[in-house]
């Protein structure tokens, strides 16, 4: 009797794609056999027994083919959970996300045992929540840096303002002595008047250097904050 074409598994088994579907469906038949000899009364003894040899070498090719799924599909298994694992280690939450979730999908298609299954869904559980404590690290890190810029583009806004208010006083104080030197009735007075304003001139200059400087640092501080 030839078993042969009721299991294509045992033949087609390489390609590994849908074993669970075919292991089940030569289980089925394997089980619809069986009760069919024991029920064809026209047997005879030895034809019976001859019968059930056969079927118990299939069912042990069918266990072998299941075993060898196991093994194949367990190393694959292994290949994705590392290519995996290494992404989560080394690459940005934002990159290693899609990786992570793709070889999850690819080990939960595969032909596990039982023991494997609960283990590769415990251990990407776990790469799961090492990526999201990744991610919640990354972002209270981020939140930390831009806490730090807004406060330091707060102090440079407030030196900048009180660099405008000396500006103004300063130019304020040279105008009233360019004043006093228009009215100025003594050449020693006149002198002393005309370095105040050389004076101020030069404090002019430094606090409109100072203020360029800081719009410079604001409008960078500013820039980071909106990349």
């Amino acid at each position: 009797m030839n078993f042969s074409k009721h299991f294509p598994l045992l033949q087609a088994f390489s390609n590994y794609e849908r074993v669970g579907d075919k292991v089940r469906a030569a289980r089925q038949r394997l089980k619809s056999i069986g009760n069919s000899i024991k029920k064809d009364s026209s047997l005879l003894p030895n034809h019976r027994y001859e019968l059930h040899s056969l079927l118990d070498d299939i069912w042990h090719k069918v266990k072998q083919s299941e075993e060898t799924t196991f093994s194949v599909h367990g190393e694959r298994a292994g290949e994705f959970y590392n290519e995996a694992y290494r992404a989560v280690e080394n690459l940005p939450p934002r990159d290693s996300a899609p990786i992570l979730r793709a070889a999850s999908s690819e080990v939960r298609s595969l032909y596990l045992d039982r023991g494997d299954r609960t283990r590769y869904k415990s251990i990407f559980d776990d790469l799961w929540s090492k990526l999201n404590s990744k991610r919640d690290e990354g972002r209270k890190k981020h939140e930390d840096w831009r806490r730090r810029q807004e406060e330091g583009l707060e102090k440079l806004r407030a030196a900048r303002e009180k660099a405008l208010s000396a500006l103004e006083r300063v130019r304020s104080n040279i105008s009233d002595n360019r004043s006093r030197l228009y009215d100025a009735r003594s050449s020693e007075f006149a002198d002393r008047v005309s370095s105040w304003i050389r004076e101020g001139e030069e404090k002019e200059r430094d606090i409109e250097r100072s203020v360029d400087d800081l719009e410079t640092k604001i409008r960078d501080a500013e820039n980071r904050l909106r990349s």
